[in-house]
């Protein structure tokens, strides 16, 4: 089969490697997947260094309509089977395209809980093959919305269960961090955006500071835009006990790093990093929000109401007071993760929808 992904979006994100991941795989099975991109992104970059097909055209702005003929162009008598498309942008970008260049199926991801709104948004869905929800929250959302439940197939998020695997904590990197031996650390990677919690992760670690265990508890808060949460740490009067050390790419390894994963956002999707901790046999504490309320059951960690950071330190305080529980929720998550969230189990999926929808075609 033949399978162009679009994707519009220039920085890497949860989004993109999902998109990446898949074509990649698909790759390696012989079959043709390629990429339609903004130009500069850093998916085109990383896709070519792969060896992936890569086409592109400007994806924002005035340019958006002009690149639609010129795609089209480029696409036609390619023989290319579907256009699976990754934002609400790129869904348009391909449809349109699509219908200029006689490609049959065009199908989408919806990554976000952003509703279509309007007889044209539910248009755009309506003339695509299949919607892709990465949760059974997101499906529901779009089935309140009016979107024709036959048109939609949930499809959650994988992880590398082998890269992301149980591993102890590196002494050297710790040091490097300011993680002393015998420290307990707790904290996040990911994009630490308010939505994402970091300011309810932040009051519960003050509020921590009265737990007999606070002389040996430290704050690891990795990613970017972590200079935004510097001034909160200060005048909570837990800076030097809070560490920022930035963007990284060795996810894995700061992971390894954390006795207990916290991700309290406000609103989710999907929740990668936290299937990324679960995968590591990290206890889980999360808010009960969307996506992640399907992910972490009471088996595998502890849930508590968004922006609500004492049940959050509270949860916390659970899992640091008892390590045999804590233990066990790691291993039940690493479980989950392998039996649920493998990248194999994503790959499989999709790879099973592109078949139906090209065995269905008239």
């Amino acid at each position: 089969m033949h399978v162009v992904h679009i994707d519009r979006q220039r920085s890497w994100t949860g989004q993109i490697n999902r998109a990446f991941l898949i074509v990649t795989a698909l790759r390696s099975r012989g079959h043709h997947i390629g990429f339609i991109t903004h130009p500069g992104a850093v998916l085109a970059q990383r896709a070519r260094e792969a060896g992936i097909p890569v086409e592109s055209f400007p994806l924002r702005g005035a340019g958006f309509y002009v690149s639609i003929p010129r795609a089209a162009r480029a696409l036609r008598g390619r023989g290319v089977d579907i256009l699976h498309c990754h934002g609400a942008r790129d869904h348009l970008f391909g449809l349109a395209v699509a219908r200029l260049a006689s490609i049959p199926h065009v199908i989408r991801t919806k990554h976000n809980h952003t509703l279509p709104r309007g007889p044209f948004s539910r248009f755009v869905y309506a003339a695509s093959d299949r919607v892709i929800a990465i949760s059974e929250h997101v499906r529901s959302e779009l089935v309140g919305a009016g979107i024709d439940p036959a048109k939609l197939e949930t499809i959650q998020d994988g992880v590398d269960v082998e890269h992301f695997r149980p591993l102890p904590r590196d002494a050297e990197l710790a040091a490097s961090l300011g993680i002393e031996p015998g420290d307990l650390v707790i904290g996040s990677v990911c994009s630490l955006h308010t939505r994402k919690g970091i300011e309810e992760i932040l009051h519960a670690f003050a509020l921590l500071q009265e737990a007999p265990f606070a002389g040996r508890l430290k704050c690891l808060l990795v990613g970017k835009r972590w200079e935004q949460w510097a001034g909160l740490a200060e005048a909570l009067g837990v800076r030097e006990r809070v560490l920022f050390p930035g963007f990284r790419r060795d996810v894995r390894e700061m992971l390894a790093q954390l006795d207990v994963y916290l991700l309290p956002s406000r609103r989710e999707a999907g929740g990668t990093s936290v299937l990324e901790a679960m995968a590591m046999e990290r206890p889980i504490v999360a808010s009960h929000v969307g996506g992640l309320a399907e992910s972490v059951t009471p088996e595998v960690g502890i849930t508590v109401p968004p922006q609500d950071a004492r049940a959050l330190a509270a949860a916390v305080r659970e899992l640091l007071e008892d390590p045999e529980r804590a233990a066990q929720l790691g291993r039940a998550a690493r479980a989950r993760a392998v039996s649920l969230y493998s990248n194999e189990a994503l790959v499989e999926r999709t790879l099973a929808l592109y078949e139906r929808i090209l065995k269905n075609a008239p």
